[in-house]
């Protein structure tokens, strides 16, 4: 205990003396790490509110159902309830039936159809203001237009008890009266409280689907048998677990989050520099310091543990410092995330993050151990240098440049060139572990191989040094003597830099592929579809008589489409029937692979093409068997062909829509799309005059119609707004690196005062010490750049190749962003430039005289 007193005594002397003598040198370094902790802890919490609330929404709608029957894209008739009720392995049967609906302020509202009787065993719920026995609810089948409100939906519209609303589907409109108002928790929870429980025969006449519900979820009796249940169900109907479509929507989240994640955590890496750096000086600059405490009898592992304690404090008070920022961040953070979550996979209402003690302690611990990694070296160069040694600086920082030469280089540059072989390992789906292990042995590589990049950037560069005078000159010579923690700084620009560059070429190269897919296959001058048909999985139906009468104009082809949201084999995918020979007419398919015949295969019905995320994820090819249940119709046909698609959800898979229904598959279009037939003149305005025309015309009421001019932008709007949040990330990282450049860059002039006093003193101007500081900084930039512009181009393979193909399943075009790589290289330079006067002013702020008097 008594050791354990005086370690925390001579703690408080060695660290919190000097952090009090400079306080800004440790104030940048804990600005440094309190962004990147804020980033990474603001990125978790806001990714994991997304992931809870889509979880609790569906454990909430699944409740204690321990099976599922269903009919993969189509419904049920309810009478098949009945006989399960009456089947000897069922305790209990209820039937669901559920469509979102347009609120009286436009927002759409959940409508979920139970019986309140049957259901009762298998989903809770509980009416806000009641205690005790419950009855009310046993009016939802007796009351006409009777339904219960989650309260967060009944705050916002302001209803209560007794009071009524109305409800928009498609073309009606329903009136119905407040039963109760349903407490948080149990169905409650489903779509965070913006809800609407009906009886299930309110819900189908309100939603048109009379003696149809969605599915039936089964209490299995003890001891049943679950084979001779399945054999007891219709053709086309299968019992399976409940929650498939929550287990298929939860990995696409997950496999955003672990990639969101791994990029925030860059931030976090980033600032490790930072505490290296300043670490570092104190470990050189403290020499004689650290000579007297060996004298006294401290031994190595004092000096070791005080250096660490050091790095430990920086991360812990950087976490501290980062936490109201964290605070701040998490609301934009949650913003961007829940819309991309809801564009790109599945539909979560979530308003706001909930403070999670897990994860503020996984944060702090895993800030505060990189932190104890950054100082370790250091600590352990402390730790081993004598008395004797000590007091001399430059025979440590010699020794500093001598020991980091050839040997990390080459183990650097075998990191780097392992990261590919081992990017394109296979790895689970949704979980892309080879790309991101590759991606840690790229930047750790890239860090080995920064003081060779250092190195071989003043030796190009010698030429034009020696041609820019003597400033020049002897800013190369001290680069070149910058030891380890110049070799650091150049290490950190470097993987902020290949981070920036990889990123921007992905995005770019990604949103050139979806605009170029977008234009030859999502095509259609007006798209027809009823309101809300996304939200809906496109179940309703259009109006039957649309399509003949687009037909009988006699200027327009009007394709139809049914779309179905299946799970094959545990992958999702969107199955889509349309007309395969005038789809072909007027798209193009990017086939990445094909049958020979691949064309009149799909128009005839004999083939499928499914999308390459489909495909990666399913494993299937060209050639191979695609077998599915999709409804009534048993499709097993050849896949003809892979090709690129950027479809959400899972990849879609393409079959023609005559053959579909040849197989006994039921159903009306729920979408079509229209093509002029001449394409001359003013494509725009007729397009808009035919969709006025629809909307003004029998069929118009409750459909939507969107030109294909319209589509266009606001999917790639939204496509721009996914990346928004991968931007700010990118801004962060890029700013915590110039930071520790700015800090090193202060530290190596202010290490040099001396030696910079000497200069002043035998005749050299301000100006021409500020020029050789200056001179340092684009020799550590430059190496910087150099080597994150080689980690960026290796990068940008690993994430558009293995990460993206493993975790969504597709891949798209590669194509450099020289935009962003012409304006960042400038850019970066100039941040770190920025540096140099300050620190000059800093280290020449005392006279000369004192300076070497003191020294």
């Amino acid at each position: 205990m008594r050791g354990l007193l005086n370690f925390a005594r001579l703690a408080c002397w060695f660290v919190l003396r000097q952090w009090r003598l400079k306080p800004w040198r440790t104030l940048a370094v804990v600005l440094g790490v309190s962004l990147g902790a804020s980033v990474f802890l603001s990125v978790r919490l806001a990714v994991n509110a997304s992931v809870e609330s889509f979880r609790l929404g569906m454990d909430a709608f699944t409740g204690n159902a321990a099976l599922t029957v269903a009919s993969p894209g189509s419904r049920l008739d309810e009478r098949l309830a009945g006989l399960l009720l009456r089947h000897p392995g069922v305790a209990n049967a209820s039937p669901v039936i559920s469509a979102y609906a347009t609120g009286p302020d436009g927002v759409p509202v959940r409508f979920i159809g139970i019986d309140p009787i049957l259901d009762r065993p298998v989903r809770a719920f509980s009416l806000a203001g009641q205690e005790g026995p419950q009855p009310a609810w046993m009016d939802l089948p007796a009351v006409p237009g009777a339904v219960l409100v989650g309260k967060p939906l009944a705050d916002r519209l302001g209803v209560s008890a007794g009071k009524a609303f109305t409800l928009r589907r498609g073309p009606s409109e329903s009136r119905f009266t407040v039963l109760g108002v349903l407490d948080p928790g149990g169905l409650a929870g489903v779509d965070a409280g913006n809800v609407v429980l009906a009886d299930i025969s309110t819900a189908q006449e309100f939603l048109g689907l009379m003696g149809r519900v969605d599915r039936i979820d089964l209490i299995p009796a003890p001891g049943a048998d679950l084979e001779d249940i399945a054999r007891s169900l219709p053709a086309g109907v299968r019992l399976g677990p409940p929650g498939e479509s929550r287990d298929s929507g939860l990995a696409m989240i997950e496999a955003y989050q672990r990639n969101l994640t791994v990029l925030s955590f860059v931030s976090l890496f980033v600032g490790m520099f930072l505490v290296y750096s300043l670490v570092s000086l104190d470990a050189a600059s403290r020499r004689k310091e650290l000579a007297v405490l060996r004298c006294l009898g401290a031994g190595p592992g004092s000096v070791c543990g005080l250096f660490l304690l050091q790095g430990g404090l920086f991360g812990a008070l950087g976490f501290a410092a980062g936490l109201p920022l964290a605070a701040g961040l998490t609301g934009r953070m949650l913003a961007g995330v829940n819309a991309t979550v809801n564009n790109l996979f599945v539909r979560v209402a979530v308003d706001r993050a909930a403070l999670d003690g897990f994860e503020i302690g996984a944060c702090l611990a895993l800030t505060v151990a990189v932190s104890l990694l950054a100082s370790l070296g250091p600590s352990i160069r402390a730790m081993r240098v004598s008395p004797r040694e000590a007091q001399s600086v430059h025979v440590l920082e010699r020794a500093q440049s001598e020991r980091g030469g050839t040997a990390w280089s080459v183990w650097g540059l075998v990191l780097a060139l392992s990261a590919w072989p081992l990017s394109s390992l296979p790895g689970r789906p949704g979980f892309a572990w080879p790309g991101y292990l590759a991606i840690f042995l790229l930047f750790t590589g890239l860090a080995l191989l920064s003081p060779a990049a250092l190195r071989a950037t003043i030796a190009l560069a010698a030429p034009l040094a020696r041609a820019c005078g003597v400033p020049a000159g002897l800013a190369m010579a001290q680069a070149g003597r910058g030891g380890n923690r110049a070799a650091v700084s150049v290490g950190a620009l470097a993987t902020a830099m290949a981070l920036f560059l990889a990123l921007s070429t992905m995005i770019h190269s990604f949103r050139a592929s979806f605009v170029l897919w977008l234009d030859q296959t999502v095509t259609g001058d007006l798209f027809v579809r009823p309101a809300m048909a996304e939200l809906n999985d496109f179940r309703a139906p259009l109006p039957s008589g649309l399509v003949p009468w687009l037909e009988a104009r006699g200027d327009v082809d009007a394709l139809p489409y049914l779309r179905r949201y299946l799970s094959i084999g545990g992958v999702a995918c969107q199955f889509e029937a349309a007309d395969m020979a005038g789809l072909l007419t007027h798209s193009t398919f990017s086939v990445l692979e094909s049958l020979p015949e691949a064309g009149e295969m799909l128009v005839q019905g004999r083939g499928v093409a499914v999308a390459e995320a489909f495909a990666n994820q399913s494993g299937l090819h060209a050639g191979d068997r695609f077998r599915a249940q999709v409804g009534h119709a048993e499709i097993d046909v050849p896949v003809a062909a892979v090709v690129r698609s950027y479809r959400t959800r899972g990849g879609e898979i393409y079959f023609d829509l005559e053959a579909y229904y040849d197989l006994g598959g039921e159903g009306e279009p729920g979408g079509a799309r229209v093509y002029f037939k001449d394409r001359s003149g003013d494509l725009s305005g007729r397009t808009q005059a035919l969709r006025a025309e629809i909307l003004s015309g029998p069929f118009g009421d409750g459909l939507d119609c969107v030109p294909g001019s319209l589509l266009h932008a606001t999917v790639t709007r939204i496509f721009d707004e996914t990346f928004a949040i991968t931007g700010v990330l990118l801004v962060i990282a890029l700013g915590v690196a110039a930071l520790g450049v700015s800090v090193t860059l202060t530290v190596r002039v202010l290490e040099r005062s001396r030696q910079l006093s000497t200069l002043l003193a035998v005749g050299a101007s301000r100006g021409q010490i500020t020029a050789m500081v200056l001179w340092e900084a684009v020799f550590l930039g430059l190496a910087g750049e150099i080597v994150g512009v080689l980690g960026g181009a290796a990068l940008s393979a690993i994430l558009i190749f293995a990460i993206n193909k493993q975790s969504f399943g597709w891949t798209f075009l590669y194509l450099p962003d020289w935009r962003a790589l012409a304006l960042s290289l400038p850019l970066i330079l100039a941040a770190v430039l920025a540096a140099g006067p300050p620190a000059c002013r800093a280290a020449l702020s005392r006279p000369p005289a004192l300076t070497l008097r003191e020294r």
